[in-house]
């Protein structure tokens, strides 16, 4: 909404100054630009197309702010002309520094970044704006996206992970989903230190997953021999995962923790000590502790 708010340019410029060429370039620096293909993510090839921008409105003689959307906006550079190129290339080369690239791992604020592009928009009605993403956004009032996605593009996804105790034993499930395009996708699910023995069960899921649409895989009883043969009452964790070459692998899985065994508490009450009781209890303890925690 805030995207669109600004390249809609609903200002009314009054006896506003303006400048000569003047461009405001902003850099989406979520998660989503992480992905990679041909070894380049989004997000160098976005710091590099502004690296051009950069040089061609300083042959022009204007000026070039650039505005970094990540966790929080951050200036990176403010109406940057000719007489300073070369410290705001070395300002751009420290963002895609190899080992230090300063693209996050969370959401863009957006709306921080416009808020800021805002102002210049104000001071100087003839400025315009540049987003440089692979998100949609809405594109009119003579504003610019650009798209620095790039060809062969898709992602595999693990959505969501859950494990239910349904009457004492473990239902596990997923939501996966895979973007640009239709393929065949193997879901796998580890659970770690299962029941008293502490052993390990791996599953794998064959799934068929269009492009963009969501899919519910359950790990249950009636589709699965192992969870059949070895239900699962207690865990340390469960981990959720897929293998697939593709451009954005930090989503690949999604661990669970939790599942711990469930406490029995048992209240004995007497107005004297009674050594039978206390000696059922040690007995009743050792037979029972491969189970719960008393």
């Amino acid at each position: 909404t805030a995207c669109a708010f600004l390249l809609a340019k609903p200002v009314i410029f009054d006896e506003a100054e303006v400048f000569g060429s003047e461009k405001i370039a902003v850099i989406e620096a979520s998660c989503n630009m992480r992905a990679k293909e041909s070894g380049e993510t989004r997000f160098e090839r976005a710091v590099k197309e502004v690296k051009e921008l950069a040089g061609k409105v300083a042959e022009e003689g204007g000026l070039l702010t650039v505005i970094l959307a990540g966790s929080e906006a951050e200036l990176i550079a403010e109406q940057s002309s000719a007489e300073n190129l070369a410290e705001l290339y070395d300002l751009l080369d420290e963002l895609i520094a190899p080992g230090n690239l300063r693209c996050g791992y969370g959401s863009a604020d957006m709306d921080g970044a416009v808020a800021m592009a805002e102002e210049y928009t104000k001071n100087n009605p003839t400025a315009e704006v540049a987003v440089y993403t692979a998100a949609d956004y809405l594109s009119e009032g003579g504003a610019e996206v650009v798209d620095v996605s790039a060809a062969g593009e898709w992602n595999a996804a693990v959505l969501d992970g859950k494990a239910e105790n349904i009457d004492n034993f473990y239902v596990f499930s997923a939501d996966i989903a895979v973007y640009g395009r239709d393929t065949d996708v193997l879901l796998n699910l580890d659970v770690y230190d299962t029941n008293f023995d502490k052993k390990t069960i791996s599953l794998q899921f064959p799934v068929r997953c269009n492009s963009d649409k969501p899919i519910h895989i359950e790990f249950n009883a009636e589709n699965s021999v192992t969870l059949r043969d070895r239900p699962v009452y207690s865990f340390t964790y469960a981990r959720f995962y897929v293998v697939a070459d593709d451009s954005l692998p930090y989503d690949n899985d999604f661990v669970v923790y939790g599942g711990e065994k469930h406490k029995i508490r048992i209240q004995y009450y007497s107005t004297s000590p009674n050594a039978f009781y206390l000696s059922t209890l040690r007995t009743l303890r050792e037979k029972m502790s491969d189970l719960w925690d008393i």
